[in-house]
């Protein structure tokens, strides 16, 4: 699979109950000089907030949700649609293109 270009951000999607994790990753890119989209701050809502999360994620070259026991837990959470956004994204792309990047933080495989 070829590497994504080296130019654009990467979009970090997660639980606020993981926002911890989500921070030590956001950092570990920037130290590598990788641009991080990281909303560090609680769900704030309304309709431009939303219109700048669904920019960012058509913007993005990189998608990382984070999957934890936390967003397992949780039936509900706007991290869901940010992972529904990135889906409909990959409509766009080449098979070969490498945009969606699960990060498992916490599990246990049987």
């Amino acid at each position: 699979m070829p590497a994504p270009p080296s130019s654009g951000a990467v979009f970090l999607s997660y639980a606020r109950e993981d926002m911890d994790a989500a921070r030590l990753i956001a950092e570990a890119l920037r130290s590598q000089g990788v641009e991080v989209w990281f909303d560090q701050s609680e769900l704030r809502g309304g309709d431009a907030w939303d219109a700048k999360i669904r920019k960012q994620i058509r913007e993005c070259t990189l998608f990382l949700p984070i999957i934890s026991a936390h967003t397992e837990a949780r039936p509900k959470g706007y991290f869901r649609r940010e992972w529904k956004l990135a889906v409909d994204c990959t409509r766009d792309l080449a098979d070969d293109v490498a945009f969606m990047v699960p990060v498992a933080i916490d599990f246990c495989f049987p």
